[in-house]
């Protein structure tokens, strides 16, 4: 391992803060800083004075402490600048102190944190002994530089997990209430849950990446469900407000029952770094489309564009299968988009036809726009738009744009392996009767998702496996529960009978401590979702339990609702979870198994972030059932023969400097620190350490 660095901005032109962090990189290991993150340009918060304040070099490390380091370029810095860095240096101490201060498992009491936060100004160009009057200590030469880490002031590692979680803002994540668990056994569900929910959450390397770097051009966040895509483009959206408090921001998704939850996640983020709420006038969260009573993106640029929108019974009479495609391209090819936004972040990207994509990008100003989404996870098209659809090419050489940021998720905090590894399955056809149906291009896409090819090569005709690492998953409840208690399979004889089945399923799991709103029953038979809602409903309510039907709401729902079971259709539960999910009227996807009718069955599946449970009837139902429980025999691979080449592969869609740069870092994952140190000479042409940091010769 050696130490993660974080850039919220470019640091070109910072010499002192690239030194600074090179040296950290180059001899992580010689200073004991292998499992340390350090950041650029970040935290920012705003103090009392409404003023914008960041850290120019921050570093966490569990054997060290906080240290927090202003840095000055010049040869020979006046008084002038070195005083402004200290004062600006001193104001961000005060600030992360009051921050690591309100965590009362920080601190020893009301006014004292139980380790030091250790101040420091790196001139590593000023050549005169500097002794600024400030409490800082002035550090210019390396040797004073590494001597800051030789005494060892190690953390212990769960009070090291909440500063990280503290500063990095996933401490904000919205934490459940407390279960009353005193008497359920130890393998109850309900207690279960409580230990589950009880680990502190914490923002992986890939997911701080996509909170804190700033937008200056088109940006791209994908992964699994449950990679965290929501929390991560919330979070962003929050800091771009505090970084540009009079920026026009919209933020837009697909599913309505997200809205309230979109709006509290901002709120949570954004009350982190400020200390008040966000400012709605400048921040709109707007459904995809809208309508007379809930503005959306399409309705305000048709607004904005002195063009009358469509509704939806009028593009719908125009284009059956896709209303909102015709709607976006029937305003695209009226008028010359102009910008309304500075920036936009589109959330559930995967969901969108391309022409709700390219009116996002010409709506933010300077293209300035964030695209999350999951191209395995496509309910109303077969794959999501690729960079060369939305960005377009260039004239002069034909070559494609490509976005100035991808980050791809690839560790999964929603759903247990098991059944990540069966929705995987049904939803390429792994087990079908005539083989997968659909791929991933290659096998450095299987491991931008946190698989790995274990045997290969993948090449027509030749039986490969394909394995998840169990440390890409939540293990907890894999550890705890076996396979088939996780995920159960059944076939029944006519919706009647499976209503009964799937009530008494529900009602076994209320008396073994799961509460009614950790759980979800998703319809995937469109054809009779109502009668299976309404029919489940009625017996849950004979049973003594309360049910929220979204489909019965009035106006914007709440996907959860205390103390009520949801009840809902596949399109509506995009974006959200409970802890079990029923997956009912299954067999309607898999009469007639395409690639869509898969996609939704993937989507329905990875719901759940504990037990599922797949019902249905008939044929498709038996034939459904076959693949489910070969995938439970394989796991945690998948095992099959190679296709031929004519198969529909999702492209990787990476640009070759974006794929270059995923290949080093899985290379570097893989090597000793004396390798990296060597690596890294090699690479830079033989860094050499001089007073003045490190040196390329």
């Amino acid at each position: 391992m050696t130490i993660e660095i974080q850039y919220s901005r470019s640091v070109s032109n910072d010499a002192a803060s690239e030194d600074l962090l090179e040296h950290f990189r180059v001899i992580s290991s010689q200073l004991g800083l292998d499992e340390a993150i350090a950041y650029y340009g970040y935290p920012r918060y705003r103090g009392d004075n409404d003023v914008l304040t960041s850290a120019r070099v921050l570093l966490l490390s569990p054997l060290h402490g906080v240290f927090i380091f202003g840095t000055v370029n010049s040869v020979d810095g006046s008084m002038d600048e070195i005083n402004s860095t200290a004062e600006e240096t001193e104001e961000v101490s005060s600030l992360v102190f009051g921050k690591l201060l309100g965590n009362k498992e920080l601190r020893i009491n009301a006014r004292t944190l139980s380790f030091p936060i250790n101040g420091y100004l790196y001139l590593p160009y000023v050549t005169e002994q500097m002794n600024t009057g400030h409490d800082l200590v002035c550090l210019q030469t390396v040797p004073q530089l590494t001597s800051i880490f030789e005494a060892q002031a190690a953390i212990p590692i769960d009070k090291y997990n909440q500063i990280v979680a503290t500063l990095d803002g996933s401490r904000n994540i919205p934490r459940p209430k407390k279960r009353d668990i005193a008497a359920l056994s130890v393998n109850a569900k309900g207690r279960i849950v409580s230990d589950l929910e009880s680990e502190l959450a914490r923002f992986d390397s890939k997911q701080r990446e996509g909170t804190i770097t700033n937008i200056t051009g088109p940006q791209r966040i994908r992964g699994l469900a449950g990679s965290g895509k929501t929390i991560v483009l919330t979070r962003k959206a929050s800091l771009t407000h505090l970084e540009a408090p009079d920026a026009k921001i919209a933020y837009t998704f697909h599913t309505k029952s997200l809205y309230q939850q979109i709006r509290r996640l901002i709120t949570r983020f954004y009350r982190s770094e400020h200390d008040r709420d966000p400012d709605w006038d400048q921040v709109s969260v707007l459904h995809s489309w809208g309508g007379k009573n809930n503005p959306g993106i399409y309705s305000v640029a048709c607004e904005k564009h002195g063009i009358t929108p469509l509704t939806f019974l009028e593009a719908k009479d125009k284009n059956t299968t896709n209303p909102f495609r015709y709607a976006c391209r029937t305003l695209l090819d009226s008028t010359e988009i102009r910008p309304v936004f500075d920036y936009i972040f589109i959330d559930e990207g995967q969901d969108f036809p391309l022409e709700f994509i390219k009116l996002c990008s010409l709506l933010a100003r300077d293209m300035k726009f964030v695209y999350a989404y999951d191209d395995l996870q496509s309910i109303f098209q077969e794959r999501a738009p690729e960079a060369r659809d939305i960005l377009g090419d260039f004239e002069d050489t034909g070559s494609s744009k490509f976005f100035e940021r991808d980050i791809v998720l690839y560790k999964c905090y929603r759903n247990p392996l098991e059944v990540l590894i069966c929705a995987h399955a049904i939803g390429f056809g792994i087990y079908g009767v005539n083989g997968p149906v659909q791929l991933l291009e290659n096998q450095e896409h299987w491991e931008d998702l946190g698989y790995k090819v274990t045997k290969g090569p993948l090449s027509a005709g030749v039986n490969v496996e394909i394995c998840r690492p169990v440390e890409n998953s939540i293990r907890l409840l894999s550890d705890r529960q076996s396979i088939d208690e996780l995920i159960e399979v059944e076939c029944l004889q006519d919706i009647d009978e499976e209503v009964i089945s799937v009530t008494n399923a529900i009602n076994s799991q209320v008396q073994d401590g799961l509460r009614p709103d950790d759980i979800v029953v998703a319809v995937v038979d469109d054809r009779f979702a109502k009668t299976y809602l309404k029919r489940i409903a009625s017996r849950l309510f004979d049973l003594g339990l309360a049910c929220n039907n979204i489909h019965e709401a009035y106006g914007v729902p709440e996907f959860q609702l205390e103390d009520r079971i949801t009840l809902t259709t596949v399109h509506k539960a995009k974006g959200n979870e409970g802890f079990a999910v029923h997956v009912v009227g299954a067999d309607a996807q898999f009469n007639y198994p395409s690639k869509l009718c898969r996609n939704r069955l993937f989507t329905a599946m990875t719901r759940t972030k504990g037990w599922l449970r797949v019902t249905g009837v008939g044929n498709g139902m038996k034939r459904l059932a076959a693949e489910i429980n070969l995938a439970k025999q394989n796991i945690p691979f998948l095992k099959f023969q190679y296709p031929p080449d004519s198969l529909d592969l999702m492209k990787r869609d990476l640009s070759d400097s974006d794929a270059i740069t995923m290949e080093h870092e899985r290379f570097l994952d893989g090597l000793s620190d004396e390798q990296i140190r060597l690596y890294l000479e090699r690479r830079n042409g033989s860094i050499r350490i001089g007073k003045k940091g490190p040196v390329k010769s």
